[in-house]
């Protein structure tokens, strides 16, 4: 809300969704996804930009996802 503050507040991912972590930190992403059984390929350094599987999408515990990231 302000510059010099920082929020912090629950995600409130439906755990049988792949979430949209486009906008994350590389380390988050890989935590987010890894959490939820999916294999994770980073392309890239920074933020992500974009993912392989669509938010949304059924969540498949083992399946694959590419994210790709930019600074």
């Amino acid at each position: 809300r302000d510059s010099a503050q920082v929020v912090v507040g629950d995600l409130n991912i439906p755990e049988n969704l792949v979430p949209n972590v486009i906008g994350m930190g590389a380390k988050d992403a890989l935590y987010v996804l890894e959490s939820r059984g999916m294999h994770v390929t980073l392309e890239g350094v920074g933020v992500v930009v974009g993912q392989s599987v669509p938010s949304g999408t059924t969540l498949q515990r083992g399946q694959h996802i590419t994210l790709r990231l930019r600074r």
